[in-house]
C-alpha cells in the first residue's frame, strides 16, 4: 500500500468524492451535493490546505484521508482538521486507517503544526482508542452532534506532502 496526493492522482476524484459523499454529506448535510464534492477535490492543492490524500493498492484507491484548516464552524479556534477518514469496507481493519493517520499526523508536523484536531459523529470510540483526547462534543450547523479530539504532535517529522 502506498499513500499519494490526490492533485497528483486525479482519476480517483471520482471515487474519493463519491465515497465522502455517501459517508459523510448525503442525508446529513443538506444543500451539499456531489458534484459541490467533486469540485472541491478538484480545487484541492498540492502542498497547501485543504489536502487529501489517497491509500492505493495494486493501483485502486482503497482510502482517503483530508488535512483542512477548518472541518467545524463551531470550532474555528482549532487548526488544521483531520478530515474524510474513509477505507473501503472490505479492507477495513487492516491497518488502512491507521496508516492515512499517521501520515497526516506527519504532513501537519511537517507544516509545523503541534496540535491536530478531528470530528466525530459516529467513531469517537476508536479515535480515543487510538489515543486521541476528547476535548469538546458540540451541536454543528446541520444539527448533529459531534465529538472534537485532539491529537498532540510530537515533533516536526519530514513526510511528503
Amino acid at each position: 500500500m502506498v499513500i499519494v496526493n490526490l492533485y497528483d492522482n486525479q482519476h480517483c476524484i471520482p471515487t474519493v468524492a463519491d465515497w465522502i459523499y455517501t459517508e459523510f454529506i448525503e442525508n446529513l448535510r443538506p444543500g451539499i451535493s456531489l458534484d459541490d464534492v467533486t469540485a472541491a477535490l478538484r480545487g484541492r492543492q498540492q502542498r497547501a490546505m485543504p489536502l487529501t490524500y489517497v491509500a492505493m493498492l495494486d493501483e485502486q484507491c482503497i482510502g482517503t484521508v483530508s488535512l483542512v484548516a477548518n472541518d467545524l464552524k463551531a470550532r474555528q479556534d482549532l487548526t488544521p482538521w483531520l478530515a474524510s477518514l474513509y477505507v473501503r469496507p472490505d479492507l477495513r481493519g487492516q491497518g488502512v486507517a491507521q496508516r492515512l493517520i499517521d501520515h497526516v499526523i506527519e504532513v501537519a508536523a511537517a507544516l509545523g503544526f503541534q496540535m491536530l484536531y478531528l470530528r466525530t459523529e459516529t467513531a469517537g470510540a476508536y479515535y480515543a482508542r487510538l489515543g486521541w483526547r476528547k476535548i469538546d462534543a458540540v451541536t454543528d450547523e446541520f444539527n448533529l452532534f459531534t465529538e472534537v479530539f485532539a491529537w498532540e504532535i510530537d515533533s516536526p517529522r519530514d513526510a511528503e506532502m
